[in-house]
């Protein structure tokens, strides 16, 4: 099967696009069209045993004449028979035979290494162009950070340990890719390794992470992490500088796990305290030193939204009635909220708890790329909202959401409107929720349709923040009309 083109009868079905695309969301059945093509994404046949799906996306068209323009990206983590490790791939599928105008429009392929396959394949029977990693179409340079030969040149040496001056003093350097977002960044970390018998210092070893990012923004990051490095506002791992060659930013790491695994209801108070009091300090910081880019206006969330809600009402009906009935009130406070006055406060823009990992009772922030201008009930919203998608206890959701809030509001130095809440939670919940539209991962439509269940239980979550209290929160109330 390939993605050559919709069924001819399906003139009227928005969704046809996504069905021909579909068997490449599903692991079973990529596996076996890639099989298929193995010599030619190898150089050889070799013997997949297992494929995962990284990532995914659909660009879509509903008009027919425009289905031609659709494109799937894809990225595989492929395992092979005969080597213990993986082989990733980034991969763009086109109907109707589309991969050979996009082919041609890439130029000249870059050089395979001797004995190798090229970096970037054309499988016109599966309508696919393909990037075997560290290759990126938008990212030239990564290969240069996860290449060992290549990257030892670009090190940040001058913040590194005595002893590790350059190139030359290393014995061992590895790289291991930990998040890959095809296109837009990746997360390594570096096994650093120097000294012993011979050499100036003990043998030693070091971990470093570095962040490759597709364009100039990790500047700014690094700066933010100097910032907050210096301040102790937000703790966070020690920045180590950025290089502009390789657009990285360069950190050590901490020793710690994700907070969402450790997180409990004996320790939530403390860790949340922590979350709470950082994200004020955030709130309160000038935007002009940290290199604040414009905010989304209002308008343009809510017209984001409305169109969210209309794809998703045409490719699951079952959630259309529920996901309507937020259009009305979503639509009637958010043009009141877009006509008021916004302070623009430094955000951090993507503040959820994934972003955190806990280490002997501290909690360390450890992404400052997406800082921009705007209302701090947006990053609050954020965070509760995460909560729920990260599958935990209703109840517990609640408490979280409170201590979270209740440590914000004694740090902050202006009234928290509970109405900007509503409305910002409600924006991030269906983006969350439409995630499962646009990935089309197999199961999608039963989890879209339990995501949409639960909106009741944030609604529940959020009304219960201005309820009574021995410590009344800083709130305002939502006026009537409200999301």
């Amino acid at each position: 099967m390939t993605a050559a083109e919709p069924d001819a009868d399906a003139d009227a079905d928005a969704e046809a696009p996504i069905r021909a695309f579909a068997p490449y969301t599903d692991p079973t059945r990529a596996l076996g069209l890639l099989q298929g093509s193995s010599a030619e994404l190898f150089g050889r046949p070799v013997t997949l045993t297992s494929c995962a799906v990284m990532d995914s996306s659909y660009k879509t068209y509903t008009k027919r004449s425009s289905w031609p323009n659709s494109v799937l990206s894809v990225c595989y983590r492929l395992g092979l028979a005969e080597q213990a490790d993986n082989a990733i791939f980034y991969a763009k599928l086109y109907l109707q035979g589309r991969s050979h105008v996009e082919w041609q429009r890439l130029g000249p392929p870059p050089a395979a290494a001797s004995g190798a396959a090229p970096p970037v394949i054309h499988l016109p029977a599966l309508g696919m162009i393909a990037w075997r990693f560290p290759h990126d179409p938008a990212m030239p340079h990564l290969a240069e950070a996860m290449l060992p030969q290549r990257v030892r040149h670009h090190l940040p040496y001058h913040a590194l340990p005595p002893g590790l001056d350059g190139p030359a003093d290393l014995t061992h350097l590895s790289a291991e890719p930990l998040k890959y977002n095809p296109e837009n960044g990746c997360t390594l970390r570096y096994r650093l390794q120097w000294g012993g018998a011979g050499a100036r210092v003990p043998a030693q070893e070091l971990i470093v992470f570095g962040k490759v990012y597709r364009d100039d923004r990790g500047r700014a990051a690094c700066e933010r992490m100097q910032h907050y490095w210096r301040t102790t506002a937000f703790k966070s791992c020690r920045p180590l500088g950025y290089d502009e060659t390789i657009r990285t930013v360069w950190s050590l790491g901490v020793q710690g796990l994700p907070l969402a695994q450790v997180i409990s209801r004996a320790n939530h108070a403390s860790c949340l305290g922590q979350v709470g009091c950082g994200l004020a300090a955030v709130h309160a910081s000038d935007p002009a030193v940290l290199g604040m880019p414009d905010s989304v206006a209002v308008a343009e969330l809510l017209a984001d939204f409305i169109k969210k809600i209309d794809k998703l009402c045409r490719a699951c009906p079952p959630c259309a009635a529920p996901l309507a009935g937020l259009l009305a009130p979503a639509r009637r406070v958010g043009e009141r909220l877009a006509a008021g006055a916004h302070a623009g406060h430094a955000l951090h823009g993507d503040f959820h708890i994934g972003q955190m990992l806990a280490h002997d009772g501290e909690v360390y922030l450890f992404d400052f790329d997406s800082f921009t201008l705007g209302d701090p009930e947006q990053d609050l919203a954020e965070f509760i909202v995460a909560l729920l998608f990260q599958g935990f206890e209703p109840n517990f959701v609640h408490a979280m959401a409170r201590a979270l809030v209740r440590s914000y509001c004694a740090r902050s130095h202006w009234t928290l409107r509970l109405e900007y809440l509503h409305w910002y939670a409600l924006v991030e919940y269906v983006t969350r929720a439409y995630r499962f539209y646009r990935q089309q991962r197999p199961g999608w439509q039963h989890a879209l349709q339990q995501s949409v269940s639960n909106l009741a239980v944030l609604e529940a979550v959020l009304e219960g923040l201005d309820s009574q209290s021995a410590q009344p929160l800083r709130i305002t109330s939502p006026t009537a009309g409200s999301a």
